[in-house]
Formats: C-alpha cells, structure tokens, sequence
C-alpha cells in the first residue's frame, strides 16, 4: 500500500533499493510494483524511480493471468475496468492473479505499515500482496467470512506461482545446445535442484506444446527429480506453468516470499482506510523476516494493544485467518513460535 503517511514510505524503501544495489543487484533485476500505478507514482516514488533506474509496475496494468484463478462461489461480483472478464461477464466468482506476479516476478520482498481496516480489521502482509495481485478482489472487503478464505489462498497462489511466457518457453525447447539437465522453471534461491529437468523429457514437453495448440487444451507433464515429484502443464497459448496442486511441503523452499519489512515507524490503528493521525503513533520500528504471516501475527497484537490503549473497541479478529495461512505453510501464527530480536539502533542528529 503506496502512501507517504498511512502507507509503506518511499524513504523506506528507498533504504531497501540502495541496500539491494550495493550487494550487487542490477536496477533492471528490481520492479516497486503495487496495484495500481497510478498509486505509486502519486505517492512519490517515481523520485525512487529515477534515482537509481529501477522500473515501477503496476499489477493491475501489466494484465490477468487466465490460468489457475481463485474461485468463491459465494459471492459473484462485476468485473471492474481492467479486469479479465471484463466485458464478457456480468458477474464472475472468479479472481485471476496479475501476470506481473505469475509471470515477471521471481522473488517478492514485500515492505507494508500495520494498518487497521474497518471492515476487516488488521492490514498486514498477507492481506494487502494478495489484494493487489489478483483482480475481482474488491469484493471480499464486503463479506469478512470470504476475506477470510481468499487472503491465504491468493497468497498461495502468488507464493508459488511460476509461469515460463511462450516466447521463452519456446527458446528453451528450440535450444539446441541443451546441458543433460538443466533447470525450465529456475526459481532462485534457496536449494540446488530447482525444478531440474533431463534431456530426454524435452520430447514429452514438445509434444505436449503440440498438442496444446492443435486441441486448445492444457496437457500435463509429470516429472520426477530424486524425492521430489511435480506436474506442469503446457497451456494452448505457449505459456508453461507449474501445477498449483504440486505439493506444498516440496514447493516451500522455492516460495517467492522471500522477505517482509514491516513500516513500523509510524502505526495508525483505526479508520486506516484514510489518513488519521489522531488515530496513529510513532512507533519508531522496522521489523524484519522471511516469514510473513509471523509479522502479520505481531502486528496485529501491536494494533489491537494501541485500539486498548486508546478506550477503543476490540478490532476485528484475525485467528482463523492466520490459522488457515499456517495450515497452506505460509508462516507462523503462534506468538509462543516466534522468536523476536530487539536492535536498538541510534543515530546523530545532523
């Protein structure tokens, strides 16, 4: 959530691009991406933009992937402006992730303030990188039992998508100096074998991109490297992607969350959804961690002690959520699980 007061501040993360680039990151390996462009730019980070030439991204403009979309029944809604369907239905109970996210981005490190939303209470992590990755999202701020249900599953989704586009999918398989294995759908990080293929499985996938094509169906190739087992499926369009039931506990090294920043110099705990600062404190804190829905958990305790403090009602819980988050292996939800690490750090005044 852009936003030089109530939002995730440039100066942070600014720190964050400057930090990236002095360990050796390139400016065109790093995207500032939010839902909307238009958000980003008007909150100052087209400043980020030019200082140091990374690019600005929004998740809305780059387009909707039409493979693997979150569905809830229960609750149709008409598609926006923009939005896949768009046009062509009324209504949909379907919710598309963005092809920035499935497509463009390999490593996701997501930098958010501890917000309290009205209608659905504590804003963290979770909560604002799945609204902004996939479209049709609007209406679960209306119904709190399905915001409940599609946070943790867009954030499955965007944690373990990975999409080859066609046009690099077809380099791969036309390549003719192909090594005897080599990895299709590299996932940077965190263990050698990433999705490793063999020489010999370029014939299924070739024919499969064939078949793909000529019946307009997606066909399915299941693979197998040492203990670990997954499927992809070739889509009719050229594009390759990873089965999104492929086992959770073997996909978790290569998850694309690799790190959450909390903004918690400055915490607004009520009416987040406008600027308040008669309802915000300088909290003075950045927290730091590879699990999210652990930051998440501390937030919200954080947000619901200042609502205590300040003779307001109990904010609207957050338990089952972080519940259902833990059970698909996002993260932690437990207090008693986490272990938190204080540094006080001063700085000289200039």
């Amino acid at each position: 959530r852009a936003g030089a007061v109530a939002g995730t501040r440039p100066t942070v993360v600014a720190a964050v691009v400057d930090s990236l680039l002095r360990a050796g990151f390139k400016p065109g390996q790093l995207v500032i991406w939010d839902r909307h462009l238009r958000d980003l730019k008007n909150a100052g980070y087209e400043t980020i933009y030019k200082k140091y030439n990374v690019s600005l991204a929004g998740a809305h403009e780059e387009g909707y992937d039409d493979w693997a979309p979150y569905r809830y029944a229960f609750l149709p809604w008409k598609p926006a402006i923009g939005e896949l369907l768009h046009g062509r239905k009324a209504s949909s109970d379907l919710s598309h992730p963005s092809k920035l996210v499935s497509e463009k981005l390999t490593a996701i490190l997501c930098i958010h303030p501890p917000l309290y939303i009205p209608r659905t209470g504590h804003s963290g992590h979770l909560a604002e990188l799945a609204q902004a990755s996939a479209d049709n999202t609007h209406r679960f701020s209306y119904y709190l039992p399905g915001f409940r249900d599609a946070i943790p599953a867009l954030c499955d989704r965007v944690a373990f998508s990975h999409t080859h586009t066609a046009a690099r999918l077809k380099r791969a398989l036309d390549d003719k100096a192909v090594p005897e294995t080599f990895a299709l759908l590299p996932t940077t990080g965190k263990i050698e074998i990433q999705f490793n293929e063999h020489k010999f499985h370029l014939e299924a996938l070739l024919s499969a991109r064939k078949t793909a094509a000529a019946e307009g169906e997606p066909q399915g190739v299941s693979f197998q490297a040492g203990p670990m087992e997954w499927r992809q499926w070739v889509l009719p369009d050229g594009r390759m992607t990873l089965d999104p039931e492929t086992n959770t506990k073997q996909l978790q090294p290569h998850t694309k969350l690799r790190l959450a920043i909390t903004d918690a110099l400055f915490c607004q705990y009520h009416q987040g959804n406008r600027i308040r600062t008669d309802y915000a404190v300088a909290t003075n804190e950045l927290w730091f961690s590879t699990d999210l829905l652990a930051l998440d958990a501390i937030g919200f305790q954080m947000v619901e002690d200042l609502r205590r403090s300040a003779n307001l009602p109990p904010g609207i819980g957050q338990n089952l959520m972080h519940r259902t988050a833990q059970g698909m292996l996002l993260g932690n939800a437990f207090a008693n699980h986490i272990e938190v690490k204080l540094i006080n750090q001063t700085f000289d005044e200039p």
